[in-house]
Parts: structure tokens; sequence; C-alpha cells
């Protein structure tokens, strides 16, 4: 059965791509992911900021695998890296918003912030 939003197919393929080293594909469902669970905030049928907050850290994630295979030049390493940090810097904001800054989700995104 199809989602109504497309948003889980759209992970489910990002995970198939990321699973087979295809992170630059990863990307790109991941990306449509984070649009269709960010509008869909606001309107029906609802999801919710934690949804996004899991699509940055899987965004970041691929980026940075996409750095530790060497598959991008020293420019778009950088970019990749600074990317990265910036996707766990908004799941932490939208995490501690969300569940609390004491939250044990919040002390999980900073140490990988710690180790972007």
């Amino acid at each position: 059965m199809a989602s109504l939003t497309g948003a889980t197919e759209a992970i489910a393929e990002a995970q198939t791509q990321s699973d087979a080293s295809n992170y630059r594909e990863a990307l790109v469902f991941y990306e449509e992911a984070l649009v269709i669970r960010t509008r869909h905030i606001y309107e029906p049928p609802f999801s919710t900021p934690l949804d996004s907050a899991d699509i940055h850290i899987e965004l970041s994630k691929t980026l940075s695998k996409i750095v530790e295979c060497d598959l991008v030049d020293n420019v778009l390493m950088a970019s990749y890296r600074g990317q990265s940090a910036n996707h766990l810097l908004k799941a932490m904001k939208i995490r501690k918003e969300v569940l609390g800054k004491e939250h044990i989700l919040i002390q999980q995104t900073s140490d990988m912030i710690l180790t972007c």
C-alpha cells in the first residue's frame, strides 16, 4: 500500500540506494522525503517535526559516507562536510525543541556533531 505523501517510498528508495553504495542517488531521495515531511508538518496528512529530524540525520550520514569513500574532490568534500554538520545541527535543534534539552537523543545528536 502506498503512503499518502510518497515520503515513505522515498525513504525506502533512499535506503535501498544507500545499501547499494549509491550515495548520491540516496541523497536525492532523502532530500525529496525531507521536503515532503516538512510540508506535512503544517498540512494533512500530518507528520511530526521528529520525522524531519530523522531525515536530517540520514542526510548527514549519507553525506559523510560520500566523503569517507572519497567520491568527491576537495572542494566538494569540504562542502559536503559542512552540509553534513548543518543537517546534524538542524536535527538537534528540532529534537531539542520537541523533546527538551535533557533527552537522550539530544546527547546522541551532539555526539554525532562532535565526530563530524
